[in-house]
């Protein structure tokens, strides 16, 4: 693929679909580039526009009157054209955590696809997790008093620079569910730690 004059990144090739939007996709995630990436149906009428913020999906539109539906269509693509165009820019910032699940399952299934396509296994994971990383997640339900205080303490710790090492090689999938998890683990023991917090501090009060 190709910059073309007019800004755009562009294939009309169907093919080679699936590694073609990987590769539109490393672009954007390389560059952190802000745009539209633009795909078109090769078998049958269907449109799906994600427009992307320095490389993090911010807007679904296409031809469903839902964004998820829009996402779900895509699960189903097989071939298709590309096209992104730095030049056309959404101000919208709407992307939800259930359209990151059913964008999260597609990055998935893109990259068992690509990598039958003949792109390296590794290569396409570190792209699509790159992606995936910055995408909304389910909230997660806690008390308020639980809540506030977690709040209070994040911001109270002092800003670390990142030295962590690279991201491991797991399957899309199973690090999105891990950092889920991981999420989950951590507010529920910080509801934990307020309620023995709460408990010290009010058993040797008279009743």
């Amino acid at each position: 693929m190709n910059i073309s004059p007019d800004r755009s990144l562009a294939t009309i090739l169907t093919t080679n679909f699936f590694a073609d939007v990987v590769l539109a996709l490393g672009y954007i995630q390389s560059r952190r580039a802000s745009g539209r990436l633009a795909l078109r149906n090769g078998e049958r009428f269907g449109v799906a526009h994600l427009y992307f913020k320095e490389a993090r999906l911010v807007h679904v539109t296409g031809d469903k009157r839902a964004s998820v539906e829009v996402l779900q269509d895509l699960l189903c693509w097989k071939k298709g054209s590309v096209r992104f165009d730095s030049a056309v820019i959404c101000e919208c910032d709407d992307v939800s955590w259930q359209q990151a699940e059913v964008f999260a399952h597609w990055l998935a299934l893109l990259e068992m696809r690509a990598v039958v396509q003949g792109m390296p296994r590794h290569a396409v994971h570190r792209i699509l997790m790159h992606l995936l990383i910055v995408l909304p997640r389910r909230p997660i339900d806690l008390p308020v008093h639980a809540r506030e205080r977690e709040t209070e303490r994040l911001r109270a710790l002092p800003q670390l620079q990142d030295t962590s090492p690279a991201l491991p090689f797991l399957p899309l999938q199973q690090a999105f569910r891990r950092a889920t998890e991981f999420a989950q683990e951590t507010a529920r023991l910080a509801v934990i730690r307020t309620e023995k917090l709460l408990q010290e501090r009010f058993k040797d009060r008279p009743e």
